[in-house]
């Protein structure tokens, strides 16, 4: 028996400490929880107790005096029903029971109330603490996450781990009733309730093996859905490639094998679920089938008595079987909150340093790194390798490379996306840790090769630079981007919705409205990843003279990571990179005037093809 309880302790020990770290659990909630159920079982037992005196007044013949007479408990009912000048009888004894379950029914409907307003309350914390603890992480841990597991963990797990409130809280309004309904039978008739007892223990114990294999099917499930939710945003994301590959059979064949394991599981915890229900269904029966003939055959009870013990019962049963049901949701939720908890721990872990407090405001003379290094986690290669070279401050600077020469991971680390494994960089000589990480921040915008849109509309896109700029601002910003003409065809202009992405948008619109976005944005350091990458050549003309602009009215330094000739030539200075390495920097006019690199991809044909520093060289 103490085996078995100790087991039973363990089961709901792990998810309320995992919960109660998490905050999931909070001490107000559960006290009230706890109060209004305790009223609710209060009235029930109460209620249903008082069927005994009703049937017992039947059995008598409605004669209230000879029980009054020969038993204690009706004469305290008695003298009660006289302070309120009632007589006892029938029809006020049925009163009493139904306004005692009518409160019952009142109370038990509060507690829902209560109860899903906590589990709600507490889901929206537990996303909104998973959503925080891993977008504050380290870029590279954000990138191996995945946006598959990330938008599963926040949304479906976070939810299904704050049900252990309403886990806990039928846990507790059971096991009162239980209590309640036991010391009622207890009291009437001690060797049937202790035949219970012994009947709903051997059950527990029964199918305590059905529920650690629930357990472990349910940490499978949620492992099986964090993958095929991954496989699934992967998949959609890259719609075009599996279209232009013809490979739409290949990836069905291989979404049925990741929806085939979800079937898979899931019918088998519904083998479990039914194998559970059906050995505690057949307990319960063999017991009130014991009961009963024992106590008319042996035990010489009273048929009022049995009358209230079989009532018991049956309300007993499909409190017992929803125990059995509970212990196997709570290793579902176990599942779910330590898959959170392993999520939070690891983020906290990466956590992104903020330990600088300077603010920074403008860069005044360069940024230098010196013998910057870099691996990212699984590379052979370093991105970039004893990396030292200058940008300078209010120009143009293009930084320029084959594929993989460590371009991105360079600009990466000025807003300290990514962090140096060794080395440092300085912004006018001041290490770039030291400033205060949200301040750099606000002070270094970038735009990617390809850009980012919510799903919102254009002035909503291009605001989130800047959430308080006005709309006339807004307008401002895509006039600079050349954005304008085309925002103001689309069906309702500034306020179209531009998809989930951008997909309602063509490429260069998008990638127009992420330079309006730039230009809208108070940064004086901002990088462009290919910013012209799909425009024609005259838009190119007109955003660049709109980034010379910006250097004259802001101040500006612009960083552009570019393979288009017309691109480079464009900047003011050019950095060469190869395999995380610097090939050359200067001034453009300076490297257009030696035989180099850049004078070799002039050579070749002026386009966005790049060959390798080698290859270039060897011409």
């Amino acid at each position: 028996m103490s085996k078995l309880l100790w087991s039973l302790v363990g089961e709901w020990r792990t998810p309320i400490q995992t919960a109660r770290r998490l905050g999931v659990l909070r001490p107000k909630e559960l006290a009230a929880i706890g109060a209004i159920s305790l009223v609710a079982v209060a009235f029930e037992t109460f209620g249903i107790g008082m069927l005994l005196p009703i049937m017992q007044l039947v059995e008598n013949g409605g004669d209230a005096g000879e029980l009054i007479a020969s038993s204690r408990l009706w004469q305290v009912m008695a003298q009660s029903f006289d302070s309120i000048g009632i007589e006892v009888g029938l029809l006020p004894l049925s009163l009493l029971v139904l306004l005692l379950l009518t409160l019952r029914q009142i109370s038990a409907a509060t507690r829902i109330l209560v109860v899903e307003k906590a589990r709600a309350q507490a889901a929206k914390r537990l996303s909104e603490m998973c959503f925080s603890t891993i977008l504050s992480s380290r870029g590279e841990y954000l990138q191996r996450v995945g946006s598959g597991r990330f938008s599963i963990l926040v949304s479906t797990q976070a939810q299904s781990g704050a049900s252990v409130i309403r886990n806990l809280a039928e846990l507790f309004s059971n096991g009162v009733t239980v209590i309640g309904y036991g010391i009622i039978m207890a009291s009437v008739a001690f060797v049937p309730t202790l035949i219970a007892l012994a009947f709903g223990m051997l059950t527990i114990s029964s199918v305590s093996t059905l529920v650690r294999m629930t357990r472990r099917t349910s940490d499978e499930l949620v492992s099986a859905k964090a993958n095929f939710a991954q496989f699934l945003v992967e998949r959609q994301t890259a719609w075009r490639l599996i279209k232009a590959s013809n490979a739409i059979d290949q990836e069905n064949g291989l979404t049925r094998r990741h929806a085939a394991k979800l079937a898979a599981i899931d019918i088998r915890l519904a083998k479990i679920s039914v194998l559970m229900n059906s050995a505690v269904v057949i307990a319960q029966a063999v017991m009130v089938l014991v009961i009963l003939n024992l106590s008319v055959r042996y035990l010489d009870i009273e048929i009022a008595t049995i009358t209230l013990l079989f009532v018991a019962m049956i309300r007993l049963m499909p409190i017992v079987a929803s125990f059995t049901k509970l212990r196997q949701v709570n290793a579902a939720i176990s599942a779910f909150l330590a898959q959170v908890v392993r999520f939070v721990e690891a983020s906290a872990e990466n956590r992104e340093v903020d330990a600088g407090s300077r603010p920074f405001a403008r860069l005044q003379r360069a940024i230098t790194f010196d013998n910057v290094s870099f691996s990212y986690l699984g590379s052979d290669a370093p991105a970039l390798c004893n990396l030292s070279l200058s940008l300078p401050a209010g120009r143009i600077t293009a930084i320029t490379g084959p594929s993989g020469a460590g371009k991105s991971t360079l600009v990466d680390m000025l807003p300290r996306l990514v962090v140096p494994q060794s080395g440092k960089i300085e912004f006018d000589g001041v290490p770039i840790d030291t400033f205060a990480l949200g301040g750099l921040r606000d002070g270094v915008h970038y735009v990617g090769q390809t850009p980012l849109m919510m799903n919102g509309t254009v002035v909503d896109n291009v605001r989130y630079a800047r959430p308080d700029a006005t709309r006339d601002e807004v307008i401002a910003a895509c006039r600079q981007a050349h954005a304008h003409d085309f925002v103001t065809a689309l069906p309702d202009g500034y306020d179209t919705p531009v998809g989930e992405s951008g997909t309602l948008l063509s490429g260069g619109q998008r990638q127009r409205l992420a330079l309006a976005r730039a230009f809208l944005s108070t940064a004086t350091i901002v990088i462009l990843d290919e910013p012209t990458s799909a425009l024609d050549y005259e838009s190119e003309g007109k955003i660049h003279a709109a980034l010379r602009n910006l250097i004259d009215q802001r101040h500006a330094t612009v960083i552009v990571i570019a393979h288009r000739a017309s691109t480079v030539l464009s900047a003011d200075y050019i950095v060469v990179l190869d395999a995380g390495r610097l090939v050359e920097q200067g001034p453009t006019q300076e490297l257009k005037q030696r035989k180099n690199w850049l004078q070799s991809m002039i050579d070749s044909d002026g386009t966005t093809a790049v060959p390798s520093p080698e290859e270039a060289l060897s011409t």
